[in-house]
């Protein structure tokens, strides 16, 4: 009997183990940089649809949030190009579509430093996701360190000298 649920649970362990192989073998490769485009015209889209729709409900001064909202989405996944391309829509549509005059691209002299503010906000946004990919993709070729307790090699790649 304990033998048969011994083989039961190394039956279930290799099991187990095959569909973390396989499921290792299935990851998603990384977007190219066309999607990485297409996400920032999607999210500054989304971002649009949401503003006007919670405008027809009368709510005031949620678009900025979710053209940030965009913004960092598009910075987030697709880096520097694609944020930047998602922070030039976000700019123009919030102009177009919310701005007096409503449905034309003129910028007056009294909204100027509130698009310097989001351009800024978004920039700083941007900035920090660039950071965050630099650090990781150092840290993805960075050495690691062995868990070897005996033996291994110095700093120099000389075979360590036990002191035995």
């Amino acid at each position: 009997m304990v033998a048969a649920i011994l083989r039961l649970m190394d039956d279930a362990s290799s099991e187990a183990k095959q569909a973390i192989v396989q499921r290792k073998r299935q990851l998603p490769k990384p977007l190219s940089s066309l999607q990485h485009y297409g996400l920032a015209v999607l999210s500054v889209s989304l971002a649009l649809g949401a503003a006007l729709l919670i405008e027809r409900f009368h709510m005031r001064d949620v678009e900025v949030p979710l053209f940030l909202f965009a913004v960092a989405v598009s910075a987030w996944y697709g880096g520097a190009g694609p944020a930047l391309l998602s922070l030039l829509l976000a700019f123009l549509t919030f102009d177009y579509f919310f701005v007096e005059p409503i449905h034309n691209l003129y910028i007056s002299g009294a909204d100027l430093p509130y698009f310097i503010v989001f351009a800024t906000f978004a920039t700083l946004v941007t900035w920090f996701s660039a950071l965050r990919r630099r650090v990781e993709a150092d840290l993805r070729q960075a050495p690691r360190p062995s868990t070897d307790r005996g033996g291994g090699t110095n700093p120099a790649g000389q075979p360590a000298q036990s002191d035995t």
